[in-house]
């Protein structure tokens, strides 16, 4: 009898390995599958090559955006990951206060409150983040597109889209990746990497935008004025909008505070 168990014991523990390195073989396969198909991604070798290029890279690659169905899907693989990042910044600080004195100079000690998460509306806040990243790009990229218009230049819609796409990269990991972690050292180095990276996209789209639809000289100056103008002007709008529906149908009293201030 101990004989047998012990031999179906033997039987059951080489089944087991047999199924365990089985398995292991099929994740192994896979994952060289993932990589090959990884390596041979234009859209990942595109984004690894404006790290060093971010003019030539672009102006190389940007042909291959030029239809719908190959631009779709890098400002959405962008938005999602944008969406995820905010999503966990959200989430850190609604359970996490950080040590700190208080009014009264007393030392508080950090806290997590772990149940602050169920406050969270994970459904509306994963589309609001989206959206939130989405709309400004094509915004930014629609109002290139009917400036260019204006001025008679050939634009593809698509192709903006991706140069803006593009160049929101460093500003995402700046926000949510470099500062924070420059914080740790100090504020001040927190807000110089945050505004670099700002600074570092907003060029980014600047020269590429302006480069793809071949701005002369002096047309580049005046395409770029009327790009600001449309955009604080639409922003004005939508500012004056939300600012009535807070003040229940009302503006800013600019009369009425330019009486007080001058009496």
């Amino acid at each position: 009898m101990e004989e047998k168990k012990t031999k179906n014991t033997e039987k059951g523990a080489e089944k087991v390995n047999k199924t365990a390195e089985a398995a292991a073989s099929k994740l192994k396969q896979r994952f060289n599958t993932f990589s090959k198909n990884l390596s041979k991604n234009n859209t990942i070798k595109f984004l690894a090559s404006t790290v060093k290029n971010p003019a030539s890279a672009v102006k190389e690659n940007i042909s291959n955006y030029s239809e719908f169905k190959k631009a779709w899907q890098l400002p959405v693989i962008i938005g999602l990951i944008y969406t995820i990042i905010s999503l966990i910044n959200l989430a850190i600080s609604k359970v996490y206060v950080p040590a700190h004195k208080s009014f009264f100079g007393k030392q508080i000690d950090a806290v997590w409150s772990w149940n602050k998460l169920e406050q969270i509306d994970w459904l509306k806040e994963l589309f609001t983040q989206f959206f939130a990243y989405l709309i400004p790009l094509l915004f930014v990229a629609g109002i290139y597109y009917l400036v260019a218009l204006v001025f008679k230049k050939k634009a593809n819609f698509f192709r903006l889209v991706t140069i803006v796409t593009i160049a929101s990269i460093p500003a995402i990991l700046a926000t949510f990746i470099l500062a924070p972690i420059a914080g740790a050292i100090s504020p001040t180095f927190a807000f110089v990497v945050l505004m670099s990276g700002i600074s570092y996209g907003s060029i980014m789209a600047y020269e590429n935008l302006n480069a793809e639809i071949n701005y002369q000289t002096n047309e580049r100056v005046f395409a770029n004025v009327l790009f600001m103008i449309v955009t604080y002007l639409i922003l004005a709008i939508l500012f004056d909008s939300l600012l009535k529906n807070a003040l229940g149908g009302k503006t800013i009293p600019f009369d009425s505070l330019n009486n007080l201030l001058n009496n």
